[in-house]
């Protein structure tokens, strides 16, 4: 799949859709647009199950469990209650990071 630059910065699900599209010319535009919101919706739901997700060659997705603390609002230094809650964390693999140190291709 061939990157395109995006005059926003951020890759969008439509961006997803038309690059699954224009890479898999045999489906249907319709077809590539449910293929990247099954995916997507796949990786949800197993988030909010609790089990990690691994993507072979672009990094792992994991939900912890933060304990609850007290924390201090930096301007007044007032303690501020913090709940438990559940974070997601993301760690990059090992070629993706190396492609990121990569310097850029000259166009």
């Amino acid at each position: 799949m061939k990157s395109t630059h995006h005059s926003q910065g951020a890759v969008t699900r439509a961006d997803l859709r038309t690059a699954v599209y224009d890479a898999c010319s045999g489906l249907a535009r319709r077809e590539a647009a449910d293929l990247v919101d099954l995916m997507l919706a796949e990786i949800g739901e197993a988030l909010v199950s609790g089990e990690p997700v691994k993507l072979r060659g672009f990094g792992a997705f994991n939900v912890r469990c933060k304990r609850p603390g007290v924390g201090r609002n930096p301007k007044t230094k007032t303690p501020a209650p913090i709940v438990a809650r559940r974070v997601l964390t993301f760690k990059a693999a090992p070629g993706l990071i190396a492609r990121l140190n990569q310097p850029p291709a000259e166009l």
